[in-house]
């Protein structure tokens, strides 16, 4: 149909606007690897987030996956329209090969999941929203309930063995059973208290048991409306269960750390197992001899399972490489082969064999929640925070190194050099970790003392490059460290809190009072006292040579010129939504930006809009750049911006004097950082991987200059 090596792009991209990325994927006879990309991309050319520049998104994708000639064939057809282009050169943590697609639909994190036997998936946001999955397209549609009353949200669901019925728990703890078919609802019961988990228990008769905050489990009749058991005898919230292939056994896990299990058909339990820690989750596998559970600081245990009873246990808790103390894991499903996929708060996934991992896959936005499989073991999806579902093809989840190069936590701050071939990436707690410009590799790290059994020594407030070094901000302390080897060569005290760096000067906030200091020296220059509907600064800005350093406090907008102490002030206001500044709270502003030229200044909230102010003119412009928050934002050379997104993983250009978007990449990750430096651009995400990317104008880089 379309062979886009025989350049076919414009067919591509045509039909891709007429018919929608569904059609194209559907009648798809075009290279493989380009499939691949599309079906990987499909959630982003359907949603509108980027734009229908379909080269753009191929590009970025087909890089990250290392399709070399199906990236050039994009870049070259980029090249040739004369567009500009964000082009992304490595990511520490590339996407595994068991990436299957991204299932994008909710606004909320993801509180459940489950297949049905014909392959369906169901899901469940934390906002109540039910959907229904096709996972061959990656297409859903909501599933509408009657609520047992207006306040009632649903909040946990279960598909039964035969497909016919789908459970659902409520908030106000009832437990409703829709019949799949008919449309049928009915009312089985209801806890005292928050419901935890819902399942299906297999045989003959239609039973659901589920776990609560009331300390219980139980056992419903479906079909006679009742609870045949409400089991009792654990000290705290029953927070896990897994129900065994043969119906018979139910297992429970809560927060008194104990086991206990249960007979389903007498309400006797067998037996309790006393842990060290809480229990998560469980799961058994597919022919009921093995149990696996997770605990609330990350341990993975494995029990042999005899005569409805737990035998020998198993502790599979090695730490992982790169992993950052003992995170929460959320939940645990068995794969064919008895390895378990076990979904972390650190964004991570794991897959353990019998005795050891044998590997981790990334591409979650945030931490993991949800892990369900396949009824015939082929497929898994898992669910994060940010709301977004990844479908895996478990055969290939063993295919990823058990090595996650990164941050163990979220970027919080980037610096790029392009003239020492350096990005360094910082997180809230040390390390540092400095990666080579054109090919990713880790150059040096700076940890914290690994001996010291006090708290994590505190990462930078911000850094910035320079031609002298990387400089590195801690409140009034300024480290000068070399971007080469990570080695501090001086330490400055500042006059007050650097609040920004730019080549070898700081600008420094104490008070209302802002200090232009030689970063290298601590040399005092200019000051000046900000005006009073600015109250103490929330967020200071620099141009790329200190021209105009804006400010941000109190709702308003302040810009001050160092060299001749001329400054304007004007009003924030938000987006129509919201409630004016004037007389209402105070807007929040996560980051401050100045084109290079001095002339616009970039203000990012929390409504995933910017506000650019041309300084001139006075006039403010409100842009949307994400759905929830656009936490960085950073001046580009041309009267130009970049921004990135938390929620939708997009690094966005803007032409700040047209008010509109230069160009757009999607990255899928939950951006948190960015850094410039002439064409190349450092971005941190929420899940400790670093991406960079290079800007070009109709197929010409911007230029080398090192920017700071």
């Amino acid at each position: 149909m379309i062979d886009v090596p025989d350049g076919s792009w414009s067919a591509l991209e045509s039909a891709v606007a007429a018919e929608g990325v569904d059609a194209v994927l559907a009648r798809w006879d075009g290279p493989e690897p380009l499939r691949r990309v599309l079906d990987l991309e499909a959630h982003h050319l359907r949603g509108g987030e980027t734009g229908s520049f379909v080269a753009q998104q191929v590009l970025t994708r087909a890089r990250a996956l290392g399709f070399s000639e199906t990236a050039r064939g994009a870049r070259e057809r980029i090249d040739a329209e004369g567009r500009t282009v964000l082009e992304e050169r490595w990511r520490t943590r590339p996407f595994p090969p068991a990436l299957l697609r991204t299932l994008a639909g909710h606004r909320a994190g993801v509180a459940d999941a489950a297949f049905a036997p014909d392959g369906r998936l169901f899901s469940m946001a934390e906002d109540g929203d039910l959907r229904v999955w096709d996972v061959r397209t990656g297409l859903s549609r909501p599933v509408v309930l009657a609520r047992p009353s207006p306040s009632a949200r649903p909040i946990r669901l279960a598909v039964s063995g035969d497909g016919a019925l789908l459970a659902v728990a409520f908030l106000d703890r009832a437990i409703h059973v829709l019949g799949l078919g008919d449309g049928t609802a009915t009312a089985v019961g209801h806890h005292d208290g928050w419901i935890h988990r819902l399942r299906f228990v297999p045989g003959p008769r239609p039973r659901l048991a589920s776990v609560s905050e009331d300390r219980t489990v139980a056992i419903w009749d479906v079909a006679a409306r009742r609870a045949l058991h409400v089991l009792s005898g654990h000290a705290g919230d029953v927070t896990a269960f897994a129900v065994s292939p043969d119906g018979r056994t139910v297992v429970s896990g809560a927060g008194d750390a104990t086991l206990r299990v249960w007979d389903v058909d007498t309400g006797v339990c067998r037996q309790v197992v006393e842990e060290d820690d809480d229990v998560f989750a469980l799961a058994f596998g597919a022919d009921g001899g093995t149990l696996h559970a997770t605990t609330r600081r990350g341990a993975v245990l494995r029990f042999d399972v005899r005569g409805g009873a737990l035998g020998d246990r198993v502790r599979l808790d090695t730490p992982r490489v790169g992993r950052y103390g003992r995170g929460w894991a959320r939940d645990v499903a068995v794969l064919p082969g008895g390895r378990a996929l076990v979904a972390n708060d650190d964004t991570v996934l794991d897959v353990w064999g019998p005795r050891a991992r044998v590997s981790s896959l990334t591409g979650h936005r945030g931490p993991v929640t949800v892990a369900a499989v396949s009824a015939d073991g082929r497929r898994a999806v898992t669910g994060d925070e940010a709301g977004t579902l990844l479908l895996w093809d478990t055969d290939a989840a063993d295919d990823v190194p058990d090595a996650l190069p990164g941050l163990p936590l979220g970027v919080a701050s980037v610096a790029v050099s392009h003239r020492a071939g350096v990005v360094v990436a910082g997180s809230r707690e040390l390390p540092l970790v400095a990666r080579d410009v054109g090919t990713g590799e880790e150059l040096w790290t700076v940890r914290s003392e690994e001996d010291s059994e006090e708290e994590p020594d505190p990462g930078p407030d911000l850094m910035w490059s320079s031609p002298s070094g990387l400089y590195t901000a801690l409140g009034r302390t300024v480290e000068l460290r070399s971007l080469r080897t990570g080695a501090v060569e001086h330490t400055v005290e500042m006059p007050g809190t650097v609040a920004v760096g730019r080549g070898d000067h700081a600008v420094t906030v104490a008070g209302r009072r802002l200090t232009v200091v030689d970063a290298a020296t601590g040399a005092v220059g200019a000051t000046a006292e900000l005006p009073a509907p600015l109250g103490v600064p929330t967020r200071v800005a620099a141009a790329r040579g200190l021209e105009v350093v804006a400010v941000a406090g109190g709702g308003h907008l302040a810009v001050w010129d160092p060299r001749s102490g001329r400054g304007a002030t004007v009003e924030l206001r938000l987006h129509a939504t919201s409630t004016a500044v004037a007389d209402g709270p105070e807007v929040v502003v996560r980051d401050l930006a100045v084109d290079d030229e001095g002339c616009h200044v970039l203000a990012a909230g929390d409504e995933g809009l910017v506000h650019c102010w041309d300084v001139a003119s006075g006039r403010v412009t409100v842009l949307s750049a994400d759905r929830t928050r656009v936490p960085a934002v950073a001046g580009l050379a041309g009267h130009r911006a970049v921004s990135v997104g938390e929620r939708d993983g997009v690094v966005t250009v803007w032409d700040l004097t047209a008010a509109w978007t230069v160009c757009a990449a999607p990255l899928d990750s939950r951006l948190s950082a960015v850094a410039v430096d002439g064409d190349h651009l450092a971005v941190g995400d929420g899940a400790g991987n670093t991406h960079l990317l290079r800007l070009a104008d109709g197929g010409r880089a911007r230029g080398d200059t090192d920017t700071g």
